[in-house]
């Protein structure tokens, strides 16, 4: 999946945790908002964790995956700024790094064929929230 949307897109129990940039997440939120002309808030997609399925909104789940560095301008998974992401969030437990990132890359290979890359990327996000949910990993939504 914060998504901090991406990452958002772990959630379930408090075993392998990672920590939300709430600062970083609001300001690409409010930029996404401005470029998408969506109206999802923050507790919709980061803390309740839904996932849109107006047009708007699913762009919304694009750009903030554009904006973290994990897709490009043209829906294309990036390893590198998944990777670089994660290490932050999961500065306290590190060991779950490699276990998210090849769970965001498996779920950037299924088959989108026929979707656009908004529709593609909240596909992506939605497998990698079920994913982590069922590795138990999850992203501390609270804010410090």
């Amino acid at each position: 999946m914060g998504f901090g949307i991406f990452v958002v897109f772990c959630y379930v129990l408090l075993i392998a945790q990672a920590k939300l940039n709430w600062e970083r997440t609001e300001k690409f939120m409010a930029m996404c908002k401005a470029e998408t002309g969506a109206e999802e808030t923050m507790d919709t997609i980061v803390v309740k964790e839904e996932l849109p399925t107006n047009p708007k909104g699913m762009c919304l789940i694009e750009c903030l995956l554009r904006m973290q560095g994990i897709y490009d301008t043209d829906g294309v998974y990036h390893e590198d700024g998944t990777k670089k992401l994660l290490e932050e969030y999961f500065e306290e437990s590190p060991e779950n790094v490699e276990k998210v990132l090849r769970i965001t890359t498996e779920c950037s290979k299924i088959d989108t064929t026929g979707l656009n890359k908004c529709e593609a990327a909240v596909k992506h996000v939605a497998c990698s929230r079920k994913k982590c949910a069922q590795e138990s990993i999850v992203v501390i939504k609270e804010r410090s």
